[in-house]
């Protein structure tokens, strides 16, 4: 298994870890899941920016939801 590190702003890293808490899991946990089932998701695929292109903003944004 490989370590990797990820810098997020500090609001992003709150919020990951107040829902990770909630749903009794850790912030690398709920990251390794996301990285393994990110290949079978084509919208985040169609989302993603390319090389170059400014990222899409998400502040103020659910981490995730149950929808």
């Amino acid at each position: 298994m490989k370590n990797i590190t990820v810098a997020v702003p500090e609001s992003t890293y709150i919020r990951a870890r107040v829902w990770a808490a909630e749903h009794q899991t850790s912030i690398s946990a709920v990251v390794a899941f996301l990285l393994r089932t990110l290949p079978e998701t084509k919208r985040a695929a169609a989302q993603f920016p390319r090389q170059g292109e400014k990222p899409l903003t998400t502040s103020h944004q659910p981490l995730m939801t149950n929808q």
